[in-house]
């Protein structure tokens, strides 16, 4: 609240959340909610599209952490959610099924159809491989391809439920660069799209 729109944040609400405290968090840069389905903390799927329906009008969105290959249909259990969606970390994808996965693929055609968005972010949260991690980089050339209008980057700073050695933030960052060679590219999923999705002027 205090940086006056400069910075703009995510919240973990629940039901019990009153429309006067989401007033209060929209006025202090909140622009989403999150579900996190795969730890199964704070609120989860049904609980989310019901809270969506009341930050509808603040045109908030949801920020799912989720495992794509649980939910080969993401693109028709998403499709129809109240306000758009953000796919955390690439989707967290199964590096040993491949692009061509059911559930990664559901994420490339929830993007295309404009009603959702996904993170480009914490490739050491399921790549199998030491950084670079270049068992991910697959997956993330594949949603440039598809959606470089549907994509932001994270840090995933400050690491937090980590078992393994922490990650380097600078060389996160420059992994952006193997992902997205094309700097018009990187520009979007840096500046432009945050824009948009944020609501930054």
């Amino acid at each position: 609240a205090r940086a006056h729109g400069r910075l703009k944040g995510i919240a973990l609400i629940d039901e019990a959340t009153t429309d006067a405290e989401l007033d209060r968090l929209d006025a202090a840069g909140v622009r989403g909610f999150r579900a996190n389905l795969v730890a199964k903390i704070g609120v989860q799927f049904d609980a989310a599209k019901k809270l969506a329906a009341r930050v509808k009008r603040l045109n908030w969105h949801v920020q799912f952490l989720l495992d794509v290959e649980d939910f080969p249909d993401l693109d028709h259990v998403l499709g129809d959610f109240p306000v758009e969606v953000v796919i955390d970390h690439m989707g967290r994808p199964d590096t040993q099924l491949g692009t061509d996965a059911p559930g990664f693929q559901a994420l490339i055609r929830l993007l295309k159809s404009g009603r959702g968005w996904s993170k480009l972010s914490a490739p050491y949260r399921t790549s199998r491989e030491p950084f670079p991690h270049a068992d991910i980089s697959p997956f993330a050339h594949a949603l440039v391809a598809a959606a470089p209008d549907r994509l932001v980057w994270g840090s995933d700073w400050p690491h937090v439920m980590l078992g393994a050695a922490m990650p380097n933030d600078g060389d996160l960052c420059d992994q952006l660069a193997v992902w997205a060679p094309d700097a018009a590219t990187r520009a979007k999923i840096l500046v432009d799209n945050p824009a948009r999705l944020y609501g930054f002027t």
